[in-house]
């Protein structure tokens, strides 16, 4: 048996299919943290009545994220988020939900599975096999114009041919969020924009004063809006292990010089690829990220950050 462990939450031009949606899907069936379901109580087991799903990309890959909630959500707030599982988990933390996520790979297998209960702590497992038996299988439809539908089960292998305990049952019926607003970017936006220029100008900025900060706090004036919120929440639940790596790993990673190697921008968003070196000597490495920036008061706002 495949064991986990719990731990809490800490959040450190594709063409759009005309069925794409901002509503949340339905969801049924239930599951369990922990053990069987048929052994937990009826009240303890996880009843989603809700579901959202998208599709995205890392790289030349493309994952379907499934998330099921045991009630209604405000999807249409998460379409243009800067970091949409962010989003998602804030509002989680902020409304005591439990949330159970899948994560499919672009060959419809399923690769991982995360149980966050309402106190937010999480239990995350990936898809394990023993004597040819997976332990999450994934029967997903998409039937090409944006909708999802199919069942999501979980258990334990290792009982010959069958699970020794079945810890989820869940069925779907969806239609697919947009791409998130990081790869709408990446896909759709301008290389040659006049605002290029402010927007590197605006990086190197930040990266340097994220280089010498003392603080979290200190780089509040480069920040967006979102982002602010973000770390004020962050900032609440985790206060010194945040500052902890705030100082010991954020600054150094962002102590190195900088290289803009590419900026694609869409209406009042902007994403700027960048690459540094971080760390000397033997335990030197290259670091890329993206960073997303907002326009805001006419000015270029350090949004969600992916290194």
């Amino acid at each position: 048996m495949r064991k986990t462990r719990w731990f809490p939450v800490l959040i450190l031009a594709a063409t759009a299919l005309p069925c794409l949606a901002n509503d949340s899907g339905k969801a049924a069936g239930e599951g369990v943290m922990s053990g069987d379901i048929e052994q937990t109580a009826a009240s303890d087991r996880f009843k989603p009545t809700h579901s959202y799903a998208w599709k995205e990309s890392r790289g030349a890959k493309q994952n379907t994220l499934i998330y099921l909630f045991d009630r209604d959500v405000p999807a249409d707030q998460w379409a243009d988020a800067e970091d949409r599982k962010s989003a998602i988990s804030g509002w989680m933390l902020a409304n005591k939900a439990t949330v159970v996520s899948w994560t499919i790979d672009e060959d419809g297998k399923a690769d991982s599975v995360q149980s966050c209960g309402s106190d937010g702590s999480c239990r995350a497992s990936g898809n394990s096999v023993m004597n040819g038996i997976a332990s999450l299988v994934a029967d997903i439809k998409d039937d090409g114009k944006g909708g999802l539908s199919g069942t999501l089960s979980q258990g334990s292998p290792g009982c010959g041919d069958q699970w020794c305990e079945v810890t989820s049952r869940y069925s779907i019926d969806t239609t697919l969020a947009p791409p998130t607003l990081r790869n709408r970017l990446a896909s759709s936006g301008k290389t040659d924009s006049a605002d290029a220029a402010t927007v590197r100008t605006a990086v190197t900025a930040y990266w340097k004063a994220a280089g010498s900060a003392k603080r979290s706090d200190d780089l509040t004036p480069y920040f967006s809006a979102e982002r602010i919120t973000e770390n004020q929440r962050q900032t609440a639940r985790n206060g010194k292990m945040l500052e902890s790596m705030f100082t010991q790993v954020f600054v150094p990673a962002h102590g190195g010089q900088l290289e803009i190697t590419e900026v694609r921008i869409l209406d009042a968003s902007a994403l700027a690829r960048v690459k540094t070196r971080v760390g000397s000597g033997d335990q030197a490495y290259d670091m890329q990220c993206g960073l997303l920036l907002r326009k805001e008061g006419g000015s270029w706002k350090i949004g969600a950050e992916d290194c």
